[in-house]
């Protein structure tokens, strides 16, 4: 895993794409491109955040697949036509509540910054 290889410089802590794949095993390979190619983007959690529009007007739904522990996650959302797509705000949200159950451990991998419980830092891919 790219995640565990020491010789490539952490990019970030968590870093985030959304993607356009419907299925939850899915990731485009541009996503894929931007990761690996040139100049690789090591991190410790990689997330995949998918987006629907249902034809419902006020629907707001997400259903989380842990595709590798502590290592690859996809969220997607179905959020209603009428549904403000704060996707930033439902990501938070979303995160608030894996650390809550004990999903996903947010806190910094550097172990002095883990000692102290810092939040990990996010970086957003395009």
């Amino acid at each position: 895993m790219l995640s565990a290889d020491m010789s490539i410089p952490k990019y970030a802590t968590h870093l985030v794409f959304l993607t356009n794949a419907n299925r939850p095993s899915e990731v485009e390979s541009t996503i894929i491109y931007s990761i690996f190619q040139k100049r690789p983007k090591r991190a410790d959690i990689y997330w995949f955040v998918h987006v629907e529009t249902t034809d419902e007007p006020y629907t707001m739904e997400y259903k989380v697949d842990i595709l590798a522990p502590d290592d690859l996650v996809k969220i997607d959302f179905r959020l209603g036509f009428r549904v403000a797509p704060r996707i930033n705000l439902f990501f938070r949200k979303v995160l608030e509540e894996m650390v809550k159950n004990k999903e996903v451990d947010i806190t910094s991998r550097y172990e002095s910054l883990s000692k102290q419980n810092v939040i990990g830092d996010f970086r957003f891919g395009i």
